[in-house]
């Protein structure tokens, strides 16, 4: 079974980010997840711009790990690369 992540930027809809600035977000998100080959961005949502991403088994554990050390402040080199 894949779990799905959104991941929202507020207060701007995809038709107002350049695109260029939304590739910077999915790079930085990319990497700060982790987990290279068991993730996928899936889908960019229109109500404000959420970044859909669908984690494969075997990058569950991984992804979770980061994103509480993200959270945490454990992991400097995901935290560096955490979308702002």
């Amino acid at each position: 079974m894949k779990v799905k992540l959104l991941f929202k930027i507020d207060r701007v809809t995809p038709d107002k980010l350049p695109g260029a600035e939304l590739a910077e977000y999915m790079v930085k998100l990319a990497r700060m997840l982790g987990a290279r080959e068991h993730v996928h961005f899936t889908a960019i949502r229109s109500e404000s711009v959420g970044i859909e991403a669908e984690l494969g088994y075997g990058g569950r554990q991984e992804v979770r790990k980061r994103m509480r050390d993200v959270q945490v402040g454990l992991d400097p080199e995901a935290r560096r690369h955490a979308p702002r």
